[in-house]
């Protein structure tokens, strides 16, 4: 039963496409007829492309389950004491995932990864059929290149939530993955090491497509988020950090690499970006969070190898993460942490709090309860100030790839301690704090603070239940009285055929 609810996917999937970003949902059944109207011109294919990044950034995915809520509750990063207000988290926390709430949470994330895997598979397609459409040919590469960058990311997480642990796995699983539109034809389903080879070549192919074609090798990040001073054909493309571009797709490599334990690989890849130049011959992306959140961008956007714009995101935040310090929150409703202590004694060990940004910025320590006079710290991070003119690109964004995450596993993955302590002093100096040149003593000392900093860098952006998941960790820092095991890290399949859209 488990191979024939992907049909019921795809179909899903098909009938999102429409001929504006707008109406992406409306429903045209007539495949054939409706593929040669929607791809006749660049601008349907634009359109298109939005389709996915809007689905991207869908709440039922990276909008709010695989980055604030249900994700950060698999990790146990938050306090949740009943099942009353937030039962799929509070299930996820204790990893019963054979609860009602549970199953329906996943079945959710599920159909909605494969829904926009499907819409980027129909444009890989129309690109095979129609990309002559397309008057410009380096227009054509990237739509392309971001497709199957798109697939991949998203392939990936299947990978990474519903796949066996990646290394001395006893628990082994087979995983579809999807390379195709045509609803007549079933997926095929691969083992671990298989999949991870299909993840190789569709980012294999959106680099090669990528290279050189992408406007990130014209112009920096910074230039195409002000596209309007720019001569190009068409702004849509500009903005590089909103797009699966070459950097951000080489990150997603790392990314994959550093999940499957490919050392040499993973190194290589991290130094490369980090140390890479941008248009201008500066750093493409140096670290930047002492600026952005100075300024009050708390997700620290100009760090960016990768992001989604979420026009409302300020709307509903606050009812999941609050970080609003004028609004007493329900710490049953609200994902929050237990009393202060956790922050400092806990999450911040050992750490300068006194100049420490992202304790300073980051959290509203002093958030009361609304039935008590009792403080929980909450996050801000996606509670920016409004009124800049950046809002579009600096406020109203969700982080998928930050520069951040290849400084640290660049650390974890050197066999050079002198190149550990550089990159750390480096990354340490952009949180505000002063390290000596020499503050790790060995390379196990790196991996010890590596796995720490994953907990306080990541908070609510969706990384670090896969951080223990490939490490097969026997604990998380907030969980108490239960010891994790491999089976737990293995979401199950639905079990069920299901509509995903209804």
């Amino acid at each position: 039963m488990k191979r024939y609810k992907i049909l019921i996917i795809i179909l899903s999937g098909l009938a999102t496409l429409c001929t504006s970003c707008q109406d992406w949902l409306e429903v045209k059944p007539e495949n054939e007829v409706y593929e040669k109207d929607m791809f006749t011109s660049f601008k349907g294919f634009r359109d298109a492309l939005n389709g996915c990044y809007m689905s991207l950034a869908d709440r039922s995915i990276y909008g709010e389950r695989l980055t604030m809520s249900n994700i950060e509750s698999l990790a146990a990063q938050w306090n949740l004491t009943s099942d009353y207000n937030r039962p799929d988290d509070y299930y996820f926390l204790h990893h019963k995932y054979d609860q009602d709430n549970a199953r329906n949470a996943i079945k959710t994330i599920y159909g909605k990864l494969f829904n926009t895997i499907t819409q980027a598979n129909v444009i890989i397609k129309a690109c095979e059929k129609y990309g002559n459409n397309i008057s410009d040919p380096t227009y054509r590469a990237m739509i392309e290149g971001e497709a199957y960058g798109i697939r991949a990311f998203c392939q990936l997480d299947i990978l990474r939530l519903f796949g066996e642990i990646p290394q001395n796995a006893t628990i082994h699983v087979e995983l579809p993955y999807s390379e195709t539109a045509d609803i007549s034809t079933m997926p095929p389903y691969y083992s671990f090491e298989k999949y991870v080879q299909k993840l190789e070549s569709d980012l294999d192919k959106a680099e090669s497509l990528l290279k050189d074609n992408d406007l990130i090798f014209k112009y920096t990040f910074e230039q195409l988020n002000s596209p309007s001073s720019l001569s190009l054909n068409d702004d849509y493309l500009a903005y590089r950090q909103f797009h699966f571009n070459y950097w951000g797709v080489r990150a997603l490599k790392a990314r994959l690499y550093a999940y499957t334990g490919n050392e040499t690989k993973t190194h290589e890849i991290a130094m490369e970006i980090i140390r890479a130049k941008g248009a201008d011959g500066k750093s493409l992306m140096p670290l930047s969070g002492s600026t952005d959140l100075i300024n009050g961008f708390y997700a620290c956007p100009s760090e960016y190898l990768l992001a989604l714009h979420k026009y409302n995101i300020r709307e509903y935040s606050p009812d999941i993460l609050g970080g609003d310090p004028n609004r007493k929150i329900d710490p049953s409703k609200q994902l929050c942490l237990n009393g202060t202590w956790n922050l400092q004694s806990r999450l911040f060990e050992g750490q300068a709090i006194s100049s420490h940004n992202r304790y300073i910025y980051l959290w509203e320590l002093n958030t009361q309860a609304e039935t008590s006079a009792q403080k929980f710290p909450t996050l801000k991070k996606y509670y920016s100030k409004t009124g800049s003119n950046n809002d579009m690109v600096k406020g109203q964004v969700i982080p998928l790839l930050r520069i951040c995450e290849l400084y640290l596993i660049a650390m974890e993955f050197t066999t050079s301690l002198d190149e550990a302590n550089t990159l750390y002093k480096e990354y340490m100096a952009s949180h505000d704090v002063s390290v000596s040149s020499s503050n790790f003593a060995s390379l196990d000392d790196v991996k010890e603070f590596i796995l720490a900093e994953y907990r306080r860098e990541f908070y609510a952006e969706g990384v670090m239940f896969y951080q223990y998941k490939r490490r097969n960790s026997s604990t998380m820092l907030f969980l108490f009285n239960e010891t994790m095991d491999e089976k737990l890290y293995i979401l199950p399949l639905p079990e069920s055929e299901y509509n995903p859209g209804h």
